[in-house]
């Protein structure tokens, strides 16, 4: 595994009455051992996160050791607090029959329920955290809009806004694996949004800079990092920041080469104004 870091982001909110940790989880892959995954589950006890959030790719399809890891992972992490997730590319490919390790895709899918996974694909969820209010959302995208060298087009009217049609008045995170689509993400009205699925390509180049995607194509705009955008509430035209966090992950396939680019494990800390 190469060098993991702890990052840290810090959001306000005039809709958060008291501090809430959370803890973001993308794109693991499954490649951990028994000794790597409790270093894992030791970092996220660091964090006392309120919310464990996973944003896809905990596994690799068609590789039945990277599920059992990822079962092991997840049994741990709900010890340490609720855990919410959301299909990346490569859990969608084995709930659709894509991948070719059936049947152990319908055994992998099953156990996430047994275990207590909260499963938020196009699903939401009102969850209260003492004072707070949160809507937890989570998109999932068909594979159609994970095509290799080709800029996906997501159709008009896409992603459901019954998802989002809740009152601005509650702190709304979206999970959405794939950040090409940010500008479709910040207009759901979301405060935050969490991704990953780029692994921060192979190389960064420092800030949010990637060098190329995994679609092949170069300097993605949402390829690493934090991007901030300012919306307006529907109820008094106060200035609320959105915010979009996309994960360098803790993992990787395929390709497993990374420069000046670590995984990390995310801490985000949501503040009242």
């Amino acid at each position: 595994m190469y060098k993991r870091e702890i990052k840290e982001y810090q959001i306000q909110s005039p809709k958060i009455r008291h501090d809430i940790s959370i803890a973001f989880l993308s794109d693991m892959h499954g490649q951990m051992n028994r000794t790597e995954i409790d270093r894992l589950i030791s970092d996220v006890n660091k964090i006392k996160p309120n919310l464990i959030l996973c944003g896809g790719d905990m596994m690799t399809a068609n590789q039945i050791p990277s599920m059992k890891s990822a079962l092991a992972c997840y049994k741990k992490l709900i010890q340490i607090a609720p855990v919410y997730a959301v299909n990346g590319n490569h859990e969608t490919y084995c709930a659709a029959g894509i991948s070719q390790t059936s049947p152990y895709n319908e055994k992998y899918c099953r156990k996430l329920e047994e275990i207590g996974i909260h499963s938020l694909n196009n699903k939401k969820e009102m969850v209260k955290i003492g004072q707070n209010r949160l809507m937890l959302i989570g998109f999932e995208a068909e594979p159609f809009l994970y095509k290799k060298l080709r800029r996906p087009r997501m159709p008009e009217g896409y992603i459901d806004e019954e998802l989002f049609s809740d009152s601005s008045e509650v702190f709304k995170i979206l999970l959405a694996h794939n950040p090409y689509f940010g500008d479709e993400y910040f207009a759901s009205g979301s405060d935050l949004i969490l991704s990953g699925h780029y692994h921060a390509g192979i190389m960064r180049l420092g800030g949010n800079r990637i060098l190329v995607s995994p679609y092949g194509f170069p300097f993605p705009r949402y390829g690493y990092g934090r991007f901030d955008k300012d919306g307006l509430t529907s109820t008094n035209d106060t200035p609320v920041q959105q915010t979009m966090i996309v994960s360098a992950g803790l993992g990787e396939h395929r390709l497993p080469f990374r420069i000046n680019n670590p995984t990390e494990l995310i801490h985000i800390r949501i503040k009242g104004v």
